[in-house]
């Protein structure tokens, strides 16, 4: 296991890095120019003497980015979980809440080069000027995807792991902790674990002082990947459309 964690642990890493961001490239290099240069260069006009409405030539051009748009992030997010799978989740491996995992694979992966193409449009549309709207194309993903990885552990309410007396705990493992443990008084109140910093002898005779039956971790199971990524994808679609 060692040695396949170090063989395989930083190219993952790598391939993962340009899974991250394809939105955000896909957004500055490929929508921003798709109106912002035709408007910029005044080359519009002549498509549309072409006999061919705005809405059409809008729809014709920005429905081939769509299909590139998902068809690239997805081989992107496919060639990442093919190849983190045997060593998923594993001591000292990418786990699957790891930003490197979670923001590289799955439907999420999808749905915000999505937005980082319709972030790329609008700011085109917008600004008619090809460097401002890839800077802001790029600044957009960067921004929202930052926010999710804030919030994201207060989408699902926490698994509660309870331990009774000093019985040793249940190891985290590949859950997500969420770094409030503590103890357990017999009325089901939790009080923080600062209480009794202790273990062995001492922590037995601290929790008996202060009446404590259990002890308590919360954590994210491995089971909330979907969940949480079928969360953050109809936000990231939601974006999209209302840009």
């Amino acid at each position: 296991p060692e040695r396949l964690l170090r063989d395989n642990g930083d190219p993952i890493r790598a391939l993962a890095t340009l899974s991250m961001a394809f939105p955000a490239l896909i957004g500055a290099f490929w929508g921003a120019p798709l109106i912002g240069r035709e408007l910029e260069s005044g080359t519009f006009k002549l498509a549309l003497t072409q006999g061919i409405t705005p809405l059409r030539w809008f729809a014709a051009r920005f429905g081939l980015a769509v299909l590139y748009a998902l068809l690239g992030s997805t081989l992107l997010a496919a060639l990442v979980a093919w190849w983190w799978a045997p060593i998923s989740n594993m001591l000292d491996g990418p786990y699957w809440y790891d930003g490197y995992i979670f923001n590289a694979t799955g439907p999420a992966a999808l749905a915000c080069a999505l937005f980082g193409l319709a972030a790329g449009t609008a700011a085109g549309l917008l600004t008619r000027r090809l460097l401002p709207a890839m800077g802001i194309a790029m600044a957009s993903v960067a921004a929202v995807r930052l926010a999710l990885t804030f919030v994201r552990s207060d989408w699902l309410p926490p698994t509660v792991r309870v331990t009774p007396g000093i019985v040793p705990k249940i190891r985290v493992g590949s859950a997500w902790s969420t770094g409030k443990f503590g103890y357990i008084k017999p009325s089901g109140a939790e009080e923080g674990v600062m209480n009794c910093p202790f273990s062995g002898a001492e922590l037995k005779r601290c929790m008996a002082e202060h009446g404590y039956v259990a002890r308590f971790h919360k954590v994210h199971p491995s089971s909330d990947f979907w969940p949480l990524q079928w969360i953050e994808t109809a936000i990231l679609l939601s974006l999209a459309i209302t840009l």
